[in-house]
């Protein structure tokens, strides 16, 4: 008979009250994306960048007795970024400005680097209710601006209501898009339900807080929406009876391969008032899909340069091919330059074979930090096809789900002492 040995533990958290007020301010902050000072050095700069110094002096002084401990996957990360978009930076016709770029890399290594760092110093849940209840207060100010703009009192600048957008106007919130504030909802109700399953929330707060979410999603009228389904379907294949997983399964991959057809190729979201309600023209994607192919087969070694996209654009936009996608009330658009909304596509572009790879890279590591349960699965899930629809690297909606990754990633055991990290 073997005794067991029991698992290490983490050391009791001593963490200084203003230290968790700073942290749980951060973290409340990061879903409100309303630019507050410019957009000179690319993102716009809102209320988390303000934060961004102290909380990385804060967590830097909270852990000088644990750095050689302390995982610091935030740094191989930014590592990878670095050296892998380096060709794109040597090759660019502005190195500077594609050296920018690399400014907003570093901004999402730490993003990471400081969920590891949160959940190593035991504020965790502090750190996941503030996001969850960011991403309710960024969610309901836009669902109310939303509601105020289409019974005629606004518009507040919280919501938006072009020509070519059915009715009711989609809600922004303090976000810059709907498709930010979706991605804002469903990482918030990740959260939640992470909190949930770990004991730390009341079913009805959590419920409360997931209709507020989900309502917020539908309302966006986002490809997140399509997103979202494919997600629940991978995490209800995961639940139950071997033979309703099996159902399941199929169900999910045939809403996942749905997503795609419809998403990549027509205007799906957002709906049209009249029959049948979705537009089956050529979707705007597609054009900038087609473009960010075509640069990167003509640049492969190391693409057109970081955040050179647009500047390359007028060289692959085709008028007699590429105008129908514009219509409908977006002639003004014809011709416009835009960005690639394709991560794996838009790198290739910018950053060529190396780019890619390095896009492929980052997702590797990410992976293997990944905490078990369905809630994770369809973060990943989600986050795998959004990436399909925005630049999952440079989108300031998406930093935030690295970071919850990273909070809700699985205790590590350290060698040297052990420590669970």
């Amino acid at each position: 008979m073997t005794s067991s040995t029991p698992a290490p533990q983490a050391p009791p958290a001593r963490t200084a009250p203003l230290l968790t007020a700073l942290v749980a301010a951060f973290f409340f902050a990061l879903p409100f994306h309303r630019p507050v000072l410019t957009r000179a050095l690319g993102p716009a700069l809102g209320l988390p960048e303000l934060l961004f110094p102290l909380l990385a002096l804060a967590l830097v002084l909270a852990a000088r007795s644990r750095l050689r401990l302390a995982p610091w996957p935030g740094v191989l990360l930014a590592a990878v970024l670095a050296v892998g978009f380096s060709p794109a930076i040597f090759a660019s016709d502005r190195p500077v400005a594609s050296a920018a770029q690399l400014a907003v890399f570093a901004y999402i290594a730490f993003i990471y680097q400081a969920g590891v760092l949160v959940k190593t110093l035991g504020l965790r849940r502090p750190a996941l209710l503030a996001f969850a209840a960011g991403a309710v207060s960024a969610s309901l100010v836009g669902l109310a601006g939303a509601i105020l703009n289409h019974l005629g009192f606004g518009p507040f600048g919280l919501s938006i209501d072009d020509p070519w957008l059915s009715p009711p106007p989609r809600p922004i919130g303090p976000t810059e898009s709907p498709t930010m504030l979706a991605l804002i909802a469903f990482a918030g109700a990740v959260a939640l339900v992470t909190l949930h399953r770990q004991g730390e929330l009341s079913r009805r707060a959590t419920g409360a807080g997931l209709l507020i979410l989900g309502l917020t999603i539908l309302a966006t009228q986002s490809r997140v929406v399509l997103a979202s389904l494919g997600a629940l379907g991978a995490v209800a294949a995961m639940q139950g009876k071997p033979n309703r997983q099996r159902v399941w399964g199929r169900v999910s991959v045939v809403a996942i391969a749905g997503f795609l057809a419809l998403t990549l190729l027509w205007r799906i979201l957002p709906l049209q008032p009249h029959w049948p309600f979705v537009d089956t023209r050529i979707s705007n994607y597609h054009v900038r899909h087609q473009i960010a192919g075509r640069m990167f087969l003509d640049h492969p070694a190391a693409g057109v340069g970081l955040e050179r996209f647009r500047a390359f654009w007028p060289h692959y936009y085709l008028p007699e091919r590429y105008d129908r996608a514009y219509d409908g009330g977006r002639e003004f658009q014809r011709g416009f330059p835009f960005d690639p909304h394709n991560t794996l596509l838009g790198f290739l572009a910018e950053g060529g074979i190396p780019g890619g790879l390095t896009v492929i890279a980052v997702a590797v590591l990410v992976w293997r930090r990944r905490a078990p349960g369905p809630e994770t699965v369809a973060l990943v899930v989600a986050t795998v096809l959004n990436t399909l629809h925005t630049d999952m690297l440079t989108e300031r909606s998406t930093w935030a789900l690295l970071g919850l990754l990273a909070m809700a990633a699985p205790a590590v055991a350290s060698r040297r002492n052990g420590w669970t990290l």
